[in-house]
Order: structure tokens, then C-alpha cells, then sequence
């Protein structure tokens, strides 16, 4: 009577062990950027090959969890979709900032923490001095950094310092002077730009409009 048992059981180990994993795919969000402070929100989009337990996290920029979007919760295979509406665990609006989610289904995970990183220098950048405008473009999503100076000289405005920006056309305002306004740095016949980028991960949208908080304060 035991053989018949073990057999089965071991028969039972077998189909488990043979299981495939869960597959998260077509991981995308429906916006590059929202403003939560005008009641917006953002979704986030995947498919799964089968039906599992599913938990969505969001992270600021140093990894620190900000919110638990689904905790576990069974859904089916197929098309999956969840909002967040840029608050925190503590339903506080959020600082200004780029935020990556990750997905965790059953043995599947999306984790984009190890893509994107990708450096860039541009040197194409349209600097309108009646508009106070400094115009270009990035290929993807990234973080930016944009110094000027004086060419073979100092560096004497910073006027992005790492902050995200979407991908495309970008507008950035400056009345051409220098760090302390002392001098119209524009008009400088040695004037130069210095423009760097860093791409941010897959999944990862740009909060704005919070006037209240920086995200380092």
C-alpha cells in the first residue's frame, strides 16, 4: 500500500519542479511624467504567461521604497494594469522626482535597477536670449547636468544639477548670467555649454508640480 503513495507524490514533485516560470512582459507606463498635485496619476502595464501572486513597488532614486502598489494579490494571466497617484505610504504627495517601479509575480521579477545608466554629452543645444530659453533635445529619459562657462576657463553656472528630465525636446529658462548674476554670461565671446545626460531606467516616470518639498529636504 506505501508504493503506491510514494509514486504519486514523487509524480507530484515532478510535475512542480517542471513548472515554468511566471514571464512579466511589455512592462511600459502610459505617461513619461505626471503632476500628483493636480490629482493626476499614472498606470502601469505588463502581461503575464500565467496566473500567479503579484506585488508592485515604486523607488525614489536611491532605492528607498516610497509605495507597495499590490501586495501579493492573485491575478490571472493576461493583460495587468495598476495606477498610482504619487503619494507615499503615509499618503503624502511626493517630492519632484523620477520614480521606477519594479513586479513581482509568483517566480517572476522586474527589477530595471540594472538598465538604463547610459552616458551622453550634447553638443546641439539652441540658447534663445529673448525668450531665456535653452532648448534641446534628449534621446530617452535621463538625468541631466548642465554647466557654463567660459571656454578653456571656469565653469560659472550650474543650471541643471542632475535633475530628470523626459525624453525629446527640452526647454530649460535662463537669463544668461552667471551663478551670483553678476554678468551676462552669454554674451561672452568665449561662452560655452557643457550638457551631460544619464538614462533612467525602464519604468520610471517624473513626478512634478510639489511645491512644498524638494526631494532632498
Amino acid at each position: 500500500m506505501g508504493r503506491p503513495l510514494i509514486l504519486f507524490l514523487g509524480a507530484a514533485l515532478l510535475c512542480a519542479a517542471a513548472a515554468p516560470a511566471v514571464e512579466i512582459t511589455r512592462v511600459s507606463l502610459n505617461k513619461a511624467s505626471f503632476n500628483p498635485s493636480l490629482g493626476e496619476d499614472v498606470t502601469i502595464e505588463f502581461e503575464l504567461s500565467a496566473k500567479a501572486a503579484v506585488t508592485i513597488r515604486v523607488y525614489d532614486p536611491d532605492r528607498g521604497l516610497v509605495k507597495v502598489l499590490l501586495d501579493g494579490v492573485t491575478r490571472e494571466a493576461g493583460r495587468q494594469l495598476a495606477s498610482w497617484n504619487g503619494r507615499d505610504s503615509e499618503h503624502q504627495l511626493v517630492p519632484d522626482e523620477a520614480y521606477t517601479f519594479t513586479v513581482e509575480a509568483g517566480d517572476g521579477v522586474y527589477d530595471p535597477f540594472g538598465s538604463g545608466g547610459v552616458v551622453g554629452d550634447l553638443t546641439e543645444a539652441e540658447f534663445d536670449r529673448q525668450a531665456g530659453t535653452v532648448n534641446y533635445s534628449l534621446p530617452a529619459a535621463s538625468r541631466v547636468l548642465i554647466r557654463l562657462g567660459i571656454r578653456s576657463g571656469p565653469m560659472l553656472k550650474t543650471l541643471v544639477d542632475w535633475k530628470p528630465r523626459t525624453g525629446g525636446a527640452v526647454t530649460e529658462y535662463w537669463d544668461g548670467r552667471d551663478e551670483n548674476g553678476m554678468f551676462d554670461l552669454r554674451s561672452d565671446p568665449g561662452f560655452t555649454a557643457l550638457i551631460t545626460y544619464v538614462t533612467l531606467p525602464p519604468a520610471t516616470v517624473i513626478a512634478y508640480g510639489n511645491r512644498e518639498e524638494s526631494y532632498r529636504e
